[in-house]
């Protein structure tokens, strides 16, 4: 993860055959890393995107000194999808934060499977999730929220 802070050693870890993830605290530059690497060569398998949602974002001041500790956004996988939904298309962009993820992380999800657990969005033309299914089941429905407490 991270791998936008050293671009070139990811780039040849992924053409070695390692995956490589972008976190996308930043999604613009998160998402112009991934063409970069396609651009690159990396086979577009080897990319995923991670959030680190709502773990520690440091904030420095002007000489680089810690001054807060901010929440990184759970929204900005979604951004950086979007950007580059709209430059490589819904197919090509969709494993990114889907079955790319749940490969590197080797668990049954980020695909429509028997015995899988059914996690999908439905989005509208915009790329926005009207719908959200977790485990089977609606947690947003028609862009309305029908699950907001902890879900098992």
């Amino acid at each position: 993860t991270h791998c936008a802070r050293d671009f070139d050693a990811a780039v040849a870890f992924a053409k070695a055959g390692g995956r490589v993830d972008f976190t996308t605290d930043r999604p613009t530059e998160a998402a112009q890393a991934v063409l970069r690497a396609l651009d690159r060569g990396v086979k577009g398998d080897r990319i995923s995107l991670s959030t680190d949602g709502h773990g520690a974002l440091p904030v420095y001041d002007e000489r680089g000194a810690l001054k807060a500790l901010d929440t990184l956004d759970i929204g900005n996988n979604l951004r950086a999808f979007k950007l580059l939904a709209r430059e490589l298309g819904l197919e090509r962009a969709l494993p990114f934060i889907t079955s790319n993820v749940s490969d590197t992380l080797m668990i049954p999800k980020g695909r429509v499977r028997v015995g899988w657990d059914a996690d999908f969005c439905i989005l509208d033309d915009s790329y926005e999730p009207v719908s959200v299914v977790a485990r089977g089941r609606f947690v947003k429905k028609d862009g309305v929220v029908t699950v907001k407490r902890l879900y098992s």
